[in-house]
């Protein structure tokens, strides 16, 4: 495969603001031994994709790449929601999973608990005293996850979340991951992003391929 060159940009901006090559790429996933966790099964896009997510956004590579061996021990820790498929075109027969960012969550839960009451609202509805007249541990939990896991939901049911999205395919029991995508990234941006590397990585996954 002839050596690549990775140009990011900020969403709906033509100015590139890092380029970095296959070799640098390849040098980042050897430190992190991304490899280890999925031998033969993370594309050059992912990888390039951590770096930048790292570099630019400051997100901590091992804070993914625990998600990933979480869902390749078949998502035992359950800290987010579980893996998702795409039921919509050009995405279907793909996979989706939502990891925390600190630079992207506080933002999302901030912006849905102070718009219109929701803070008091969800309170009211997990501390009901009427429901519940003593507050114990488990209902306090409860709490933190509905405020948590509830507003993200929700955020992203009205279209409204931003954050990040690791995309993979299962093939033979086996998932393939493929990319990191914004919330807010369109569904065509993602597949283009994977046509442009990832079926020529793994043409078994291209969508209709025959085997």
């Amino acid at each position: 495969m002839n050596q690549r060159t990775f140009t990011f940009r900020h969403s709906g901006d033509p100015t590139p603001i890092r380029k970095v090559s296959q070799k640098e790429v390849e040098a980042f996933a050897r430190v992190h031994n991304v490899d280890s966790i999925a031998p033969g099964r993370f594309s050059l896009m992912f990888k390039a994709d951590l770096l930048m997510h790292s570099e630019l956004n400051g997100v901590e590579p091992g804070m993914v790449l625990q998600t990933i061996i979480d869902l390749e021990a078949g998502e035992t820790q359950m800290t987010t929601k579980p893996a998702t498929p795409f039921t919509r075109e050009p995405l279907r027969g793909f996979w989706h999973k939502h990891f925390f960012s600190a630079h992207f969550v506080g933002h999302n839960i901030a912006n849905h608990l102070l718009s219109n009451g929701q803070l008091r609202k969800k309170i009211e509805q997990v501390l009901d005293p009427a429901k519940h007249p003593v507050i114990t541990k488990e209902l306090l939990s409860e709490l933190v996850n509905e405020l948590v896991e509830g507003s993200l939901e929700e955020r992203y049911d009205d279209g409204k979340l931003t954050g990040e999205w690791i995309i993979f395919a299962k093939h033979q029991g086996k998932n393939y991951y493929l990319c990191i995508a914004l919330h807010s990234s369109g569904d065509v941006e993602i597949m283009k992003k994977m046509e442009s590397i990832c079926f020529d990585e793994f043409p078994f996954l291209r969508p209709g391929a025959k085997c």
